[in-house]
């Protein structure tokens, strides 16, 4: 956490601050309804949970604005945050209580997924006490998903000196063919202006708006490179997996060979349901120009922070770069997820595979791991760790 501490004789809002802090103590709320109808489309369809998602969104908001993530230091000083995490409340229904858990905000919608389930898991059932705080850079978020409401404000005794803004959330309502959330904005006057906080809302606005479908369309559509056309995988590939990745093929990888037509439908749902539901994202490597099926690649496992990369071109396609260049339209796709690293499996003996690790500069993090596959085969495991860049 850095605070990055303010200047305050050249700073523009030198007099407002003072003044609202000082000679007129201010604070104010105001209550809006935010259409979330793309977002909880969106997260229905994927079989995520809605309040991480929206806490994502306005965590997002809170962080491009810093207004949002001004505090008075311990020595006194003014400053802000170079990052704020969301912290939210978990209600307990058996004793009518809650739990204060808070997670560490990315810009990755998948990590933070996966950093607020980790949260839950650790500290949600913990009835006294919270998640213990490793900073102030903390922002609050409640939630009162029985009731909607059309104005709400907290009475806080010291909270002329508390600068940081408190979101609350109601139920969600239908009004028409949209889906409307309130949620109430407190802030304080000497770092937010009504221009500040009507800026934010409009941003949650238009981020909610944008950011599902700017998501579908990088993970749905196809995928260029210089020669390739790496296609979301679909049913209409099962022939060509089925004929194509043979035992040869499968020789260093954990995956075993799809015997059968019906065996190549199994997997092709597999990867199909997998893009559903957002944890991997598997496409057919095809040539741009004739459409030719040269194998599959994909990124899968995204509840991990770190996902995994594989690939298998079809022998008659072996020594043409193709895997190579295939890696390179999917580094593309994890950097429009911003993906910050991927992790890449290969056998030691697998010569090929490995230069893609050694191409990119993959850091070795498991060296010659014995592990038996299903079919029984063994594979000594090289792991690496491969920076997007």
């Amino acid at each position: 956490m850095l605070f990055n501490k303010i200047e305050v004789e050249n700073w523009n809002r030198k007099d407002s601050f003072f003044h609202y802090i000082n000679e007129i103590p201010c604070t104010y709320s105001m209550t809006v309804n935010i259409d979330v109808t793309n977002l909880l489309a969106y997260t229905k369809a994927n079989n995520f949970k809605f309040f991480p998602s929206i806490l994502y969104a306005i965590s997002n908001i809170v962080n491009k604005h810093k207004e949002f993530r001004m505090d008075i230091g311990r020595d006194g000083e003014i400053g802000y945050y170079s990052v704020s995490n969301p912290c939210f409340t978990v209600f307990h229904s058996e004793t009518e209580t809650i739990t204060d858990v808070w997670t560490e905000y990315t810009n990755n919608f998948f990590e933070f997924l996966t950093l607020y389930d980790e949260d839950m898991k650790l500290y949600s059932n913990i009835k006294a006490g919270s998640k213990p705080f490793e900073g102030s850079n903390i922002f609050n978020v409640s939630c009162i998903p029985w009731t909607s409401f059309t104005g709400f404000n907290l009475n806080l005794q010291k909270g002329y000196d508390y600068l940081l803004p408190i979101f609350t959330l109601g139920k969600y309502f239908s009004d028409g063919n949209k889906f409307l959330l309130p949620l109430a904005i407190q802030v304080h006057h000497a770092v937010c202006d009504g221009f500040h906080l009507a800026r934010f809302v409009n941003d949650l606005q238009v981020f909610l708006d944008v950011f599902t479908s700017d998501l579908s369309e990088k993970i749905n559509c196809n995928l260029y490179t210089n020669r390739l056309c790496l296609v979301p995988i679909s049913h209409d590939f099962d022939e060509d997996i089925f004929k194509n990745f043979t035992d040869e093929i499968s020789k260093y990888m954990l995956i075993t060979t799809t015997k059968t037509v019906d065996e190549a439908k199994d997997l092709t749902e597999i990867f199909i349901n997998q893009r559903k539901t957002q944890t991997g994202f598997f496409y057919a490597i095809t040539l741009k120009e004739t459409g030719e099926f040269i194998g599959v690649t994909g990124l899968e496992d995204f509840k991990k922070c770190v996902p995994d990369y594989s690939v298998w071109v079809k022998k008659d396609a072996w020594g043409k770069g193709y895997a190579k260049e295939s890696f390179n339209g999917m580094m593309n796709l994890a950097k429009d997820m911003n993906v910050k690293k991927i992790i890449y499996h290969t056998d030691k003996r697998n010569i090929g595979s490995r230069k893609i690790a050694l191409c990119y500069n993959g850091k070795k993090i498991v060296d010659n791991k014995e592990v038996i596959t299903p079919d029984g085969r063994v594979l000594n495991v090289e792991t690496y760790e491969i920076d997007i860049v």
